[in-house]
């Protein structure tokens, strides 16, 4: 790599002595060589051994050397390009003649008129390659014309962006993605280049914006992690293509997709997540499950109440008497019409129902009131439309969870109490909404035991009665809401989710949000511990719950897709991510990422096919306006990867994900 270019350099040297009548003309020329040993090396290397051969059979004794070395270099470039839209020619009128798929009722005519004209698509072929312009196959079918010229250096206007959550694959995975590529692809490609990459889930389509001796300039893409038909038929192709190159050991001499656009070139190993979908209906709606889930949102909010307020002190206030006051009706009346307006998850408001529900109100007691309230405000789970119906996976049970050091668990607890400025419950959170009876008949599950061990373990200082009465309180919100704790598996979903009324409580939990945020939490914990439980068995002990819980804490995110942190939990490569939903069969269903070594297999596009594929999309959108979604250019073709290639255009042309921009690479520094 580093002594080939400062060997022709020196044979440069040599060799320009000996010209004379030197111009300006002659200069450039000269310049121009010496750019290409150090940007194009491959091509000048090319060029060099073709102007040897011809220099010794006296081919060019009456030019100079510096203007037969261009010639020699033009011609390369020229038959490289040339022989390159030949190859996608062919490629389109075959598989236009022999795959099923791609055949019309036009296919005889138009291989007709190839055959009889193929004196003219060569020379058109030839042309294009000579002025470097985009092929243009008409609709992607094998009638082909001369696209209007289109720079390739000008990428001012390439800008990083993402759409959706899953674009955090691709932030995670992009530092150790471009390193993967500077060691294995970058010394070899030119400015112009495309390049395709799969890991276990996600496509990565990069494109060489510039490229030089020692250093390279690239834009990445990735694609949607939400397969079509389409989609996944091309995907399943490239899988065989790069399992038949790296993984199955070879049974035949002739490789079977030497004419394919895509050429592998490179496998290596690179940290990224594994995306696991689960089935966990017949799990979660077991009713040992269920009473899981009781038991152990209880201890998680214990354990998160003593780790955000690590000296809990104060007393209880029971308002409930006061809720019940006739004189406060008016205001608790002004807060239900105000939530009644508020659209639900089916995206329909409750006005008139909340109309008649005023209209008896003069007639009911206050518990049925009440009653009509939880009643009005009950919301079905409406299925996640957005995630994609998979297979059951399992996930594997060697270990439930990994070793962590107690360095790791005390920054994790750190972390969580630095987000509150104080070590004591705020007053307003004791002011709880329930009578003393209601407290104490669930104080009694309360896991006294659990609490001291916490606070012998780690140090803290908690009154007792203060943390059972307000654990208990807690519980009790969420069991007296719509979504209560013990119902069923789609409650807990909903709960899950965070979208939940709490009945008489809500005014409590909304003056004080991070009473929302605590209950949110421990309850999505708790919804993880017991299904691991229900899965691998329990934690026996106050210490094994206290392991388990820590280790969730400091290596997972528990939450949803659509949250802020679930981006940011990926970007920052946290080891683990969980999330629960319903799909649109009815089924429950979880998500879980794991950050593992998993193979990167890349392999070259052909250039042409690339640049013919996005000329003809955009003719075909911005000049006839044709923007049917299921138009014929944009369905499956697995041998020129049409439909993952319309995705790649930028946007909005294209649909990616993700786009890093203009991203600089300094491969000796990386080599070295």
């Amino acid at each position: 790599m580093v002594v080939c270019p400062v060997a022709l350099c020196l044979y440069y040297s040599h060799l320009f002595k000996d010209d004379i009548n030197w111009s300006w003309f002659h200069t450039l020329l000269l310049c121009r060589a010496f750019r290409e040993v150090w940007q194009r090396n491959r091509h000048c290397q090319i060029a060099t051994l073709l102007f040897v051969l011809l220099r010794l059979s006296n081919s060019l004794s009456d030019l100079n050397h510096s203007t037969s070395l261009w010639l020699c270099s033009v011609f390369v470039h020229f038959l490289i390009r040339g022989l390159s839209r030949l190859h996608f020619c062919m490629k389109l009128q075959f598989d236009f003649i022999v795959l099923k798929k791609q055949r019309r009722k036009e296919t005889l005519f138009i291989t007709i008129l190839n055959t009889v004209f193929l004196p003219v698509i060569v020379t058109v072929a030839m042309v294009t390659a000579g002025f470097n312009i985009p092929l243009l196959p008409l609709f992607t079918l094998p009638v082909f014309y001369i696209s209007f010229p289109r720079p390739e250096k000008f990428w001012s206007d390439v800008l990083p962006f993402s759409t959706c959550s899953d674009s955090g694959f691709y932030q995670r995975l992009l530092p150790d993605y471009l390193e993967s590529l500077s060691t294995h692809e970058f010394r070899n490609l030119t400015f112009g280049s495309f390049l395709l990459s799969r890991t276990e889930t996600l496509l990565i389509f990069s494109h060489v914006l510039e490229s030089g001796f020692g250093y390279a300039t690239v834009d990445v893409k990735g694609l949607e992690l939400q397969e079509t038909s389409c989609h996944t038929e091309e995907v399943n192709t490239i899988r065989d293509i790069f399992q038949s190159t790296f993984e199955e050991r070879a049974t035949s001499c002739i490789n079977s997709y030497s004419t394919h656009m895509l050429q592998p070139s490179s496998s290596s190993l690179i940290q990224t997540y594994s995306d696991a979908k689960n089935v966990l209906t017949g799990v979660l709606d077991m009713p040992e499950c269920l009473q899981k889930v009781s038991d152990n949102f209880r201890k998680c909010l214990t354990y998160f109440l003593c780790l955000k307020y690590p000296t809990c002190n104060g007393s209880l206030e029971y308002t409930a008497g006061i809720v019940g006051k006739p004189e406060t009706a008016f205001n608790f009346t002004g807060f239900i019409n105000r939530e009644s307006t508020v659209e639900d998850t089916d995206g329909a408001t409750s006005n008139e129902q909340s109309d008649d529900l005023f209209d008896n109100f003069s007639n009911s007691s206050e518990d049925s009131w009440y009653d009509k309230v939880i009643k009005f405000k009950h919301q079905e789970i409406k299925p996640d439309s957005e995630k994609p119906t998979h297979s059951p996976r399992t996930e594997t049970a060697k270990s439930r969870y990994s070793p962590k050091t107690p360095t790791d668990t005390v920054n994790a607890r750190q972390s969580f109490r630095d987000s509150n400025s104080g070590n004591t419950v705020p007053a307003s959170w004791l002011k709880v909404p329930f009578s003393r009876t209601e407290v104490q008949k669930e104080e009694k599950n309360f896991s006294k035991s659990l609490l001291s061990r916490i606070c012998s373990k780690f140090g803290y200082q908690a009154n007792e009665e203060t943390i059972c009465g307000l654990v208990s309180s807690l519980v009790l919100a969420l069991d007296q809401s719509d979504s209560g704790v013990r119902n069923s598996a789609s409650q807990v979903v909903k709960s899950f989710i965070g979208n939940v009324y709490f009945g008489k409580s809500t005014s409590w939990i909304e003056e004080n949000k991070g009473l929302k945020e605590l209950i949110v939490k421990s309850y999505r914990f708790a919804v993880k511990l017991s299904i691991d439980e229900t899965i691998f068995g329990d934690n026996e002990t106050d210490d094994t719950f206290l392991d388990s819980i820590s280790e969730l804490e400091h290596d997972w995110y528990i939450g949803l897709e659509t949250d802020p942190e679930w981006l940011s939990s990926m970007v920052a490569s946290k080891n683990f991510l969980f999330t629960l939903g319903l799909n649109e069969e009815g089924l429950y269903t979880s998500r879980t990422l794991s950050l593992l070594k998993l193979p990167l297999f890349t392999g070259t596009v052909n250039p042409e096919c690339v640049t013919s594929i996005w000329s003809a999309l955009s003719f075909e959108l911005l000049y006839l306006t044709n923007d049917d979604e299921e138009r014929y250019s944009i369905q499956a073709h697995p041998n020129i990867m049409r439909n993952i290639l319309t995705q790649t255009a930028a946007p909005p042309l294209g649909y990616p994900i993700f786009s890093s921009g203009v991203k600089n690479i300094s491969i000796l520094s990386i080599a070295s």
